[in-house]
């Protein structure tokens, strides 16, 4: 057999080995962005998903599923959408709508070229705020957040700004939007309610003698026998042992309150 050998010029011999040689760091470059993005990917706070233009996943991190209440391995590359919003639906991890209506209201935010941001309420409790955008190849990315406690914070603070924190009452600042609302109403309507002006005989005595917690008790037990006697009406505390009844007028006469002729 005969061997043939074609000698290389040593330019060509240094340029074969030095493009072999930014091949590996090209590569080993590469290699080091893909385990950073990986690691960030896995330790933010938001569930993170792509999807192609088939709606299958491409990439999603452990938070994704755990937003959802699923478990990580149950969500693999390659599934599609439906695939994930059944497994999502079969925990109750979903909106209230029909499964297909939901499918059908994701096409609909697909295909819009803008970013979409929104918040949705599923069955199980939890709020989810989410952030969708569209790749060039008509997929998408989008972030989950589970906000749910900083949902009921807010809920719980919009609620204390309008409601007294001792009896759970509304308060002044509530009782003047019902005040505001009801003389707009009557107003237009050429009718009228009551306002009813009461507060605790005796109170700074209680206070005095038997000191603050037990006054609180009492302001608690006159609140609640308002409320049990004026049904229907708004009830509020204006603060110390002052409160208010706002009735319509027939509901009035037919309201009785006793509450400081029965002994605490």
């Amino acid at each position: 057999m005969d061997c043939v050998v074609k000698p290389v010029l040593t330019e060509e011999l240094l340029a074969r080995v030095k493009g072999r040689l930014d091949l590996q760091q090209a590569q080993k470059q590469l290699d080091q962005r893909n385990m950073q993005f990986a690691t960030t990917l896995e330790n933010i706070g938001q569930g993170v998903c792509f999807f192609d233009a088939d709606q299958r996943l491409i990439l999603s991190n452990r938070r994704y599923a755990e937003v959802y209440g699923l478990p990580p391995e149950m969500i693999k590359p390659g599934m599609t959408l439906s695939e994930i919003t059944e497994l999502r639906y079969a925990v109750g991890a979903c909106p209230v709508v029909p499964h297909d209506e939901y499918l059908a209201w994701c096409d609909a935010i697909n295909s819009k070229s803008s970013p979409q941001d929104w918040s949705m309420e599923l069955k199980s409790g939890k709020v989810i705020r989410v952030h969708h955008e569209r790749t060039s190849d008509g997929g998408w990315v989008s972030t989950h957040e589970d906000i749910t406690e900083h949902r009921n914070a807010e809920r719980q603070i919009a609620r204390l700004a309008l409601h007294d924190p001792l009896t759970d009452l509304p308060n002044r600042a509530a009782l003047k939007q019902k005040l505001d609302t009801l003389l707009e109403q009557h107003q237009k309507q050429g009718t009228q309610f009551a306002v009813l002006c009461l507060d605790l005989d005796r109170f700074k005595e209680v206070n005095d003698l038997f000191g603050h917690h037990v006054g609180d008790q009492v302001l608690c037990l006159a609140a609640k026998r308002l409320c049990a006697t004026a049904v229907g009406a708004f009830v509020a505390r204006l603060g110390g042992d002052e409160f208010m009844v706002l009735a319509e007028a027939d509901a009035a006469t037919r309201h009785s309150l006793p509450t400081g002729s029965s002994p605490f």
